[in-house]
Parts: C-alpha cells; structure tokens; sequence
C-alpha cells in the first residue's frame, strides 16, 4: 500500500496497539521508508520493525504455502483474502525463489500481507509484554 489515506489508518491502528505488537514486517514496496518513520516517530519499537527483502518475500510466501497444505493455518472468513489467494499468481525472485504476484483479475496484497504477517508472528523472538529488569 502506497503513501496513502490507508497507509495512514493501518499506522494508526498499529500506534494504538504497539505495546501488544511483538513485530511488524512492511513490505519493501513504494511507501515503505515513509510507513516505518510514521511508525517510528511515533513510538513504535524499533526492534519490532521488519523490512520485508526479497529474502523475506520469499520465505513468508513458502512458509504460508507450507502451512495450508499442512492444514496447519486458518483465517478469520475474508473473501478479499480468499480470492487473491486463489487467483494471485507466482513471480519469480532471485535464482529459485519466488513471491506472490497480481493476476489478471485478482491483486497480490492480501495474500502477501497474510504471509508477512505469518512469517513475522512464526519467526520474531520478541515478547512486548516482558518486563525487563537489570541488577547491579
């Protein structure tokens, strides 16, 4: 999603809930850098912040197609991510590697939300609800 009115909302949601986000990954498309300073400057965690590479793309659209057909994963009922998941296309990245793409009929960003948003939830380390504490 580019700079837009929706980029907007989605980072406002994101603000109000930041202290219960462990990681947020934003895809390296147009109206990144200007998503992760909204973000930031706005108290965002610096630590939760991913930047979706190509290397990322590609792992999150493996490991979404992974777990459906392990019957491992399952979604709140949206059409809008039913049917770019069935009709989005594959595009190649990098050597053998490989992300979602928009069809003919169908857009990508969905499907390729859902899988960043898997990859981030499967793979950060990192609890906001843990207290830290030093000792001396």
């Amino acid at each position: 999603m580019g700079a837009s009115g929706g980029t907007v909302a989605i980072s406002d949601m994101l603000l109000r809930n930041r202290d219960e986000i462990a990681c947020v990954c934003i895809d390296g498309k147009s109206g990144a850098d200007a998503l992760k300073r909204r973000m930031l400057d706005g108290g965002f965690s610096k630590c939760a912040l991913e930047m979706g590479t190509p290397a990322i793309v590609q792992a999150a659209a493996s490991m979404l197609k992974d777990e459906v057909d392990s019957g491992t994963l399952s979604h709140i009922e949206s059409p809008a991510l039913d049917d770019s998941a069935r009709k989005s296309l594959k595009r190649d990245i990098g050597r053998d590697g490989w992300g979602f793409a928009d069809g003919p009929d169908s857009i990508a960003a969905p499907i390729e939300s859902a899988s960043l948003a898997l990859w981030a939830a499967r793979t950060t380390k990192r609890d906001p609800r843990r207290e830290q504490e030093a000792s001396f």
